[in-house]
């Protein structure tokens, strides 16, 4: 079984062809199309949630941009989960109070209303 390599992806060229590496510098692919190597990128990268822009430029600066990317998102999905909660705290009913009835005061009130109505004969 082959190990899963992580994203992003990034594609590249050499005399033969086009390449496909994970960020971390493992070879996916070699020999590829230009045209498909940049649709098998970008179905993968735009899976695991990673914009196309992060990898368009130089190979410098790819990790420092997808963990900042990455620090972006964890922000705005805690962001997003406290409004959630937030939201869910002002729309859930406040509980009626109820008032405790034992059995014997719910025997005690229709024994009550039989002896009423035949009192009324």
């Amino acid at each position: 079984m082959n190990k899963h390599l992580d994203e992003p992806w990034k594609q590249g060229r050499y005399a033969s062809g086009c390449y496909i590496s994970s960020i971390d510098g493992y070879s996916v692919a070699k020999g590829l199309a230009e045209v498909d190597a940049k649709r098998i990128v970008l179905c993968v990268n735009s899976l695991a949630g990673v914009p196309d822009e992060l990898l368009q430029d130089d190979d410098k600066n790819i990790i420092n941009r997808y963990t900042e990317h990455l620090k972006k998102e964890t922000v705005r999905q805690a962001d997003l989960l406290a409004e959630v909660t937030a939201q869910r705290a002002v729309n859930v009913p406040k509980p009626k109070l109820v008032a405790t009835v034992m059995p014997s005061q719910v025997v005690s009130a229709k024994v009550q209303s039989i002896l009423q109505r035949v009192g009324a004969r």
